[in-house]
């Protein structure tokens, strides 16, 4: 596999498929730094939510019959952008479900000894909290 394409499946493996779809927080474990933080825009501050925090949401939709049942974390997606420099790198996705845009995210991944891992992500929501965070 080149880059690109390891890249592709980190983030299809452990966003696409751990944080959403088939909320898998092992594969999170394999793609995302354990200092990655999402980072959320309040008035004038930033929010991080660390990974820690996010893989709790992600088991709370996993195990909880209730929220697990409203499907939200069910999408369809695009990559559009994938730009590599060296050992730094971006993807942008766009987030779908029921074909109405959800969320623009952009996920910044540095190349470590042990490979890629993805550091930081920001979104645009095109629906408010479309997620129910």
């Amino acid at each position: 596999m080149n880059e690109k394409e390891v890249i592709e499946e980190l983030i299809r493996k452990s966003f696409l498929n751990g944080a959403l779809n088939e909320l898998n927080v092992n594969d999170m474990d394999q793609g995302f730094h354990p200092d990655f933080n999402i980072l959320i825009p309040q008035q004038n501050n930033l929010f991080k939510l660390p990974l820690d925090m996010w893989k709790n949401v992600v088991m709370e939709y996993k195990t909880n019959p209730e929220k697990n049942q409203t499907k939200l974390r069910e999408v369809d997606y695009k990559l559009t952008v994938l730009d590599i420099t060296d050992a730094a790198a971006v993807v942008k996705v766009e987030l779908f479900r029921d074909d109405i845009q959800l969320s623009t995210d952009f996920i910044s991944l540095i190349k470590f000894p042990n490979g890629w891992k993805a550091v930081a992500k920001v979104s645009n929501e095109h629906v408010p909290n479309p997620f129910n965070l």
